[in-house]
């Protein structure tokens, strides 16, 4: 940054000279900039607001624009800065240059631009946002939520920034507490069917189209299995590389495409070759641990997800977001407002996340299900699973079920960074939503392509491991005296018993919590009156 900070500086004192303009205390001026600020003093050197500069600049940057969506970042970058040497005072100037930055994936250089444009215009809508997702991706949710919430307030249709805030304090309600939640939840559980427990439905893609889809190894009988070294080095240190791109481009990659916008990337099956480290490996996992072919699939939705381990995430299914009545149903044909279209969903078989640090909260899978009865079906789940994060570990699921994310340290700043692999049967969702990324087309994901060679050398390692994959042992958690804590991740209308942080992070990390059988035990007289004394 203090380069680039000087390389502005130095071409300011060229504009200068050509605007016949003295520049006497140049030295001064430049140990005045800061870092963080380069261009917090712009306005004591060069002033000028002539209507020849402020055309060349605007040209500038519908230059700069049009150089980036041609990937010539650093073309666009000079035009950018040629303009706000020119106009230094223009707000779209500065906003432009921030932008560029934005769209870069480079948010520590973008926050300074945008704090120049909010001392330009205080009330500056898209530039209050951008510093309240800085500040969200910095982990400061105080000053992000302040943030939000002044620009609510200076836009008339505020929805980015009340999104925004919905999401963030919607997660925030996901919480590990640290008290018994027993005396109050026993009967909540009791009141279920035994069958929930005992006789769980199978997957279903959709309501009205269920199929016999049974797994193909033993070990997802129970919808659930965890793989630690799931995939090794180099392939690790390349997914890194993707998770950290596709998490900034799926906020900022609107901004090259107007009217479009990638929240999730689609790998289709007819697709050859993989292009990424990502893609390589789904079409490495699937068939060595599922024991499928990736032709069985109609394609992998993916995405990546990287937040401070503080932050949970409220309990969602996966599902085909943009599906719209208007659509044909891909397996009848009949239009999709006449199948219920959002109340029947299309689910994928296999929902995945696969870790790549140690750090943050748990995944969080329920047995509840979306049906005709109800969206949350049993409206008290009586299993679920915990998954902790490890590097290298894949966790995969049946693809219907309820499912979440909770944080451990309430004041944890490590990142928790994973990569969503979400395999469809035969459902494709609709662009607009899940959309073939052009890697090639977008100025930060060229860095995620692999190189000639690359992708050979990294299959190669891959075969060459010499310790494989493992299977994770599931620890089954069934008495009540060792579910001490509660949650209600943030959605349930009660909470639910579940272990400590302390016993989270001992043993395997892979945990089925049997709250039938819990409270099926305690209700047994004999249990009953000393657990209550234990925990009261």
């Amino acid at each position: 940054m203090r380069r680039d900070s000087e390389n502005l500086w130095n071409a300011l004192e060229a504009v200068c000279k050509l605007l016949g303009k003295e520049l006497q205390d140049a030295k001064a001026l430049r140990a005045r900039a800061s870092a963080e600020a380069p261009v917090a003093v712009f306005e004591a050197s060069v002033g000028v607001d002539d209507g020849g500069l402020g055309e060349a600049a605007m040209s500038l940057m519908v230059q700069g624009a049009a150089l980036m969506r041609a990937c010539r970042t650093g073309d666009a970058r000079s035009c950018f800065e040629t303009a706000v040497l020119l106009c230094p005072l223009d707000l779209e100037a500065n906003f432009n240059m921030g932008l560029f930055f934005e769209v870069s994936h480079q948010p520590d250089l973008m926050a300074p631009w945008m704090r120049r444009v909010q001392q330009l215009d205080p009330n500056n809508y898209m530039a209050l946002v951008l510093l309240g997702k800085y500040e969200e991706w910095l982990g400061d949710f105080g000053s992000a939520l302040t943030l939000y919430r002044k620009a609510t307030g200076c836009d008339p249709h505020p929805h980015l920034a009340q999104a925004q805030i919905d999401q963030m304090t919607g997660d925030h309600k996901v919480s590990l507490d640290p008290f018994s939640s027993w005396p109050s939840c026993i009967q909540e559980i009791l009141a279920e069917l035994p069958s929930w427990r005992r006789g769980f439905p199978p997957w279903q893609e959709n309501i009205l189209h269920p199929r016999t889809d049974l797994p193909k190894t033993a070990l997802l009988a129970d919808g659930v299995c965890v793989w630690d070294g799931a995939v090794g080095e180099p392939l690790l240190t390349q997914l890194d590389a993707c998770a950290e791109e596709m998490h900034h481009f799926i906020s900022t990659n609107f901004w090259l495409t107007p009217g479009s916008s990638v929240t999730t990337a689609w790998l289709a099956r007819e697709k050859l070759q993989p292009e990424t480290a990502a893609e390589l490996a789904t079409r490495h996992l699937i068939p060595r641990l599922l024991g499928e072919s990736c032709d069985d699939f109609c394609g992998v939705e993916w995405w990546a997800k990287m937040r401070k381990e503080s932050r949970g995430q409220g309990l969602h299914y996966d599902q085909s977001e943009a599906d719209e009545p208007a659509m044909n149903c891909s397996t009848c044909g009949a239009r999709q407002g006449e199948e219920w279209v959002h109340g029947n969903p299309w689910r994928p078989r296999w929902s995945s996340v696969l870790f790549l640090t140690d750090e943050g909260g748990p995944t969080v899978i329920l047995e509840q299900i979306h049906t005709q009865q109800a969206r949350n079906d049993p409206r008290c789940p009586q299993r679920g699973f915990v998954v902790m994060p490890k590097r290298g570990r894949w966790v995969v699921f049946r693809g219907d079920l309820f499912h979440g994310c909770m944080p451990v340290a309430h004041h944890g700043g490590a990142p928790r960074k994973i990569l969503v692999f979400n395999m469809w049967r035969s459902h494709r969702p609709p662009a607009g939503h899940c959309n073939d990324v052009q890697y090639g087309k977008h100025p930060a994901l060229q860095k995620i392509l692999f190189r000639p060679g690359q992708l050979e050398s990294t299959l190669a390692a891959e075969s060459a491991r010499r310790e494989p994959p493992r299977i994770v042992e599931c620890t089954r958690v069934d008495c009540a005296s060792t579910l001490r804590h509660s949650t209600s991740f943030g959605c349930l209308p009660f909470a639910l018993p579940a272990p400590s942080e302390s016993m989270l992070k001992l043993g395997t990390g892979f945990y089925e919590l049997d709250w039938r059988a819990a409270a099926e035990a305690l209700a047994c007289p004999r249990e009953t009156p000393a657990f209550y004394e234990a925990v009261d």
